[in-house]
């Protein structure tokens, strides 16, 4: 559920379902006051109880450079205008600790009085996760450039090369313009191609693909015995083979 369903159907559910969102929710004056706060928003804050959060300025959990917005759009909504619904920043928890969130404010209706629904949801935890995801595809990067052996990575349905790295034009005298969406079988990189048949069987039956020793043909026409180890992972969300190849 994203988070403006998650308001969507807070507006007009019963307080006691309010406990068991999983999103944080606040109920504010339109002043900013806090008024009522659900379970999750006190695992959010880090907070002992409701009585750390009720009374207190929603503003004293927002770091100082989102207060000017956080005005701004609680004052639009006091006079029925609307407001960028999704938004990105971060809370202060009860420790200080900041946390980055995306939440919305919609109106609504607390106790016979006009409110604000304020629900944010935590995602620290995937920003590190993308920010991981980030390193890792740096540092492969790094490695598919830099790396001595020839790596070539290649489409598992149609054989198309995708990339290829500097050591692979060094092995083979093909500049990566000159392979990039063509396949191997049809530059006649296999001086036998009956072998990458035979290889992409073993892939697929859960063998082994390490230091097999296989043929290659270059640019200029020579042949070239190369250890080659072979696995199939998703690049750019397709299934691909990545090769990558010694010359002995």
């Amino acid at each position: 559920m994203n988070i403006e369903q998650s308001v969507s159907q807070l507006q007009g559910t019963h307080s006691d379902l309010w406990e068991t969102w999983l999103d944080a929710i606040f109920l504010t004056s339109r002043e900013g006051i806090i008024l009522h706060v659900n379970q999750s928003a006190l695992t959010l804050l880090q907070a002992e109880g409701p009585k750390q959060l009720l009374g207190r300025s929603i503003l004293d959990f927002l770091p100082a450079e989102e207060h000017a917005l956080a005005n701004e759009r609680r004052s639009r909504l006091r006079q029925g205008l609307s407001v960028h619904n999704i938004l990105e920043g971060h809370f202060i928890t009860c420790q200080g600790r900041r946390i980055k969130t995306i939440r919305s404010v919609a109106p609504g209706q607390f106790a016979g009085q006009p409110v604000l629904q304020t629900v944010v949801r935590d995602i620290s935890e995937h920003e590190q996760m993308q920010l991981s995801l980030r390193q890792l595809e740096e540092n492969f990067a790094k490695v598919f450039r830099t790396s001595p052996d020839s790596i070539t990575i290649a489409s598992m349905s149609d054989g198309r090369i995708l990339e290829v790295n500097e050591s692979f034009t060094r092995l083979t005298g093909y500049r990566a313009e000159e392979v990039i969406g063509k396949s191997a079988v049809g530059l006649e990189l296999w001086r036998f191609p009956e072998h990458r048949q035979h290889l992409l069987l073993r892939l697929q039956r859960g063998l082994p693909m390490r230091d097999i020793e296989v043929q290659i043909c270059t640019r200029a026409g020579d042949f070239r015995s190369c250890s080659v180890s072979f696995e199939q992972i998703d690049f750019a969300g397709e299934d691909c083979l990545i090769a990558i190849a010694r010359d002995i």
